[in-house]
């Protein structure tokens, strides 16, 4: 590979990267600072991480919240190993000549679905004031395969 190939590459991954990680330090930042700075789009960290830590408890059972995501990523990453493991395992064991398209046609829905349904249940969640309820769960897991 030439230099200016390996440049290209590197400076795709470098902006792929960055790009990945500024949501996070965005968060961070926005986590230290007034609301007025995070709307002004304050991008230092801020000396209101403390403050903003109170209020959080103040206003919002953080350990209910804590455990209900620690619960829901646990079933559904449960459900979901299963689920694909007995889906793969029929994959290679029944052999068939549409198989490979099958399988193309199943991926590609799925990766283009997970966006469109995360998005919408958070919604309905949202809306529904079902936030940090045990019935959320049940929206999460509602046609989470499909």
């Amino acid at each position: 590979m030439g230099k200016g190939k390996k440049f290209f590459m590197y400076l795709i991954l470098s902006i792929a990267s960055i790009v990945s990680v500024f949501p996070l330090y965005y968060m961070f930042c926005a986590s230290t600072n007034k609301s007025v700075d995070v709307i002004a789009g304050k991008l230092i960290p801020g000396t209101y991480l403390i403050e903003n830590y109170k209020a959080l408890i103040a206003n919002q059972n953080l350990g209910l919240a804590l455990w209900n995501s620690f619960r829901n990523a646990t079933v559904l990453t449960v459900l979901c190993l299963l689920i694909c493991s007995i889906a793969g395992y029929g994959f290679e064991i029944y052999h068939d000549k549409g198989k490979d398209v099958v399988f193309t046609i199943f991926k590609v829905e799925n990766i283009r679905n997970i966006g469109i349904m995360m998005a919408a249940k958070g919604i309905i969640i949202a809306v529904s004031r079902m936030v940090n309820t045990k019935v959320h769960l049940c929206v999460l897991m509602a046609g989470a395969y499909g």
